[in-house]
């Protein structure tokens, strides 16, 4: 019995990933699908294997064969009669309002999908297990579902079942099958490291702050925070030096006593943080213990636009394009609902990140308080 039922679970598998790529604009609807050599050497299966599932959706009427020219998508199976765009993420809207992140990135989203007339609905799941989310994205009758920081590929999966094309936003879920747009954060950890130690920095830490995420009630690992992490490392080992992680509580209190705690035991010049947040609450510590910021240490932290530390500096940064990512994630969605796309959908678009001099670095036993050079 195994050994009949092996094939059809890899047909099964083989149409779930083929419709993902339809529904995601992989394919242009003006044009023909790839030979059927063609999509078996990309499935990684034998032709008949793919005879036999494009046999399945034709029946299905999700493609149409044209005598001559091929197998084209059908594009009422394609076409949705809204322009409801259904925004998930962890964060209410009011959130999103008072706080530069995620707000920035979400008003230019919204405001590139008002140019097309489209509308953005909000769902916050924070609180709610798999079932829930799935019936309650059932009923909003969305046009397209995009992720914001979504990032259980167990929940994605999921969602891919309602046959609705999906985009993820800061989280890479192109191995799932669903376009992606997110920032070059292992770059831009490796760029931190390379700026400190041109500055003749040698001991740097990543420090990050111990912001526990749930979603459907289970814990996960913050894959922005892992990859920008993998970054410094990567950086420091090629310079031969010795990567250092401290992970802080959330509490201001309790950073108060970890910072000059863990300096007094391997202290460190200069600190790659994981977000601005972490880098006003480690300033902070430091210049209340007397560490003075950056005649003692310098800090580099990722975030995006002028920000200004607790002690009056202009944090350097490594800078992530947040408008970027609202407007590029806006056309993809734009593209898929008005059927404007003349090209393969890029499965993964990687937006470049910089390092923005400020006034928090400086020359390791320099001491200089001028913004520094790049």
């Amino acid at each position: 019995m195994m050994v009949k039922s092996m094939p059809f679970k890899k047909n099964a598998e083989i149409k779930e990933q083929l419709l993902g790529s339809i529904i995601n604009g992989q394919f242009n609807l003006s044009r023909p699908l790839p030979t059927i050599k063609d999509l078996a050497k990309s499935f990684a299966v034998n032709k008949m294997t793919i005879q036999k599932v494009t046999n399945q959706l034709k029946k299905e009427g999700v493609l149409r064969p044209e005598f001559g020219r091929g197998l084209f998508i059908n594009p009422s199976f394609v076409s949705k009669n809204s322009d409801n765009i259904v925004l998930i993420s962890m964060y209410s809207s009011e959130e999103m309002q008072e706080h530069m992140y995620p707000g920035n990135i979400v008003s230019l989203f919204e405001n590139g999908l008002a140019k097309c007339n489209l509308k953005l609905t909000h769902f916050n799941i924070s609180g709610l297990d798999q079932f829930s989310i799935i019936e309650r994205l059932r009923k909003k009758e969305a046009a397209v579902i995009v992720l914001f920081e979504i990032s259980s590929d167990y929940l994605i999966t999921e969602i891919k079942k309602i046959r609705i094309p999906i985009i993820s936003m800061d989280y890479n879920a192109s191995h799932i099958g669903v376009p992606s747009v997110v920032y070059d954060n292992v770059w831009g950890g490796h760029l931190a490291v390379k700026h400190l130690a041109k500055k003749g920095h040698r001991k740097i830490a990543f420090i990050k702050l111990d912001e526990e995420k749930r979603i459907c009630d289970s814990p996960f690992h913050d894959p922005v925070d892992d990859a920008r992490s993998l970054g410094y490392s990567i950086a420091m080992r090629d310079l031969g030096l010795l990567p250092r992680s401290i992970v802080l509580p959330v509490k201001r209190s309790e950073i108060d006593l970890l910072i000059p705690s863990e300096y007094a035991k391997k202290p460190f010049s200069a600190a790659v943080l994981n977000n601005f947040t972490a880098a006003q609450s480690v300033c902070r510590a430091l210049v209340k213990s007397g560490l003075n910021v950056p005649e003692m240490i310098s800090i580099l932290a990722f975030g995006s636009g002028a920000r200004t530390l607790e002690n009056g500096l202009e944090c350097s940064l490594v800078n992530v394009p947040e408008g970027e990512m609202g407007t590029y994630a806006a056309k993809i969605v734009s593209d898929i609902v008005l059927q404007k796309r003349n090209e393969k959908l890029p499965l993964v678009v990687t937006l470049p990140v910089k390092i923005t001099a400020g006034e928090s670095v400086a020359l390791h036993r320099g001491g200089s308080k001028a913004k520094d050079g790049i």
